[in-house]
């Protein structure tokens, strides 16, 4: 039987940025300066962290440390967006999300060094520690919009993911 075509498409690309760097100003996001420099200031310490974390991981300091660098911005923008009642639950490269939650630094070092204190959020936070195993989170975030929802609370719940978690279970069954 020969081939026959059941279907096509057109892929189209929205680029705000170009590839020499330019940009078109009339797609740009409407962001308050003050905004761009927080975010800026956000991608900033997490990149620094990220970069004492190495040296400490190397140096048999901290235990395992997964890095971050090239992923600031993912960690930084989406929770500045969140409300304080929101739930924010990343996965082991997320530390940024914990500092544009407020979080100090010093609890993401103690948890990377191995003690139990890194674990221990203040009253009223509302993020969940890291998730060390590839999408076993989902299931958590799930049950907490779910939650949000029957109770008409109206609150987010975040997660992030990577390559690896879209052939797990996990992401299935959530």
């Amino acid at each position: 039987m020969p081939l026959k075509t059941v279907a096509s498409c057109d892929v189209q690309r929205l680029e705000i940025l170009a590839a020499d760097g330019s940009v078109d100003a009339k797609l740009l996001p409407k962001v308050a300066d003050k905004t761009l420099l927080e975010m800026y200031r956000l991608m900033f310490q997490i990149r620094r962290f990220d970069e004492r974390a190495i040296l400490l991981q190397r140096s048999g300091r901290l235990g395992t440390y997964p890095m971050i660098t090239g992923q600031e911005a993912t960690q930084c923008v989406p929770p500045l967006c969140l409300k304080p009642t929101d739930w924010a639950v990343p996965t082991y490269r997320g530390g940024g999300v914990y500092f544009a939650r407020g979080m100090q630094m010093r609890y993401a070092l103690l948890y990377w060094a191995g003690d139990d204190r890194g674990t221990h959020f203040p009253a009223g936070n509302h993020d969940m520690i890291f998730s060390i195993p590839v999408g076993t989170h989902l299931t958590q975030v799930a049950g907490l919009a779910w939650a949000s929802k029957r109770r008409k609370e109206n609150h987010v719940a975040l997660t992030y993911l990577g390559d690896g978690t879209s052939s797990k279970g996990d992401l299935h069954e959530a």
